[in-house]
């Protein structure tokens, strides 16, 4: 069991680091944000790459936050690169059409 969170005897050259496996298809995760926030990349066979807003709404953002295990309330969608910046690697969706109430975004209809 480690120790209370802020109790420790280390610096930074101590740091912990970890590689994790290839991306699992479906998943996503935000790059270039702020932990709850960011560019959705998507992973599709091992790579991610990025949503075209095109079509992008709060319905298609509600879903991304659900599968990342945040509220859906308050969600907002933005639109093109006006507030993080930009994605990398290929482009692999657009138009999703979610619903808002889908569990993962290869549930909506788009």
């Amino acid at each position: 069991r480690g120790e209370a969170i802020g109790s420790h005897n280390c610096d930074h050259s101590e740091d912990a680091g970890v590689r994790c496996p290839p991306c699992v298809d479906g998943n996503v995760v935000f790059i270039r944000g702020t932990g709850k926030s960011g560019v959705p990349m998507l992973c599709n066979e091992g790579s991610f790459g990025t949503i075209c807003d095109n079509g992008w709404d709060e319905n298609d953002a509600k879903v991304i936050c659900r599968m990342l295990g945040y509220p859906t309330e308050g969600v907002v969608a933005f639109q093109g690169s006006t507030q993080f910046n930009i994605g990398y690697g290929d482009i692999f969706v657009e138009n999703l059409g979610c619903t808002g109430d889908e569990e993962r975004l290869t549930d909506c209809p788009g």
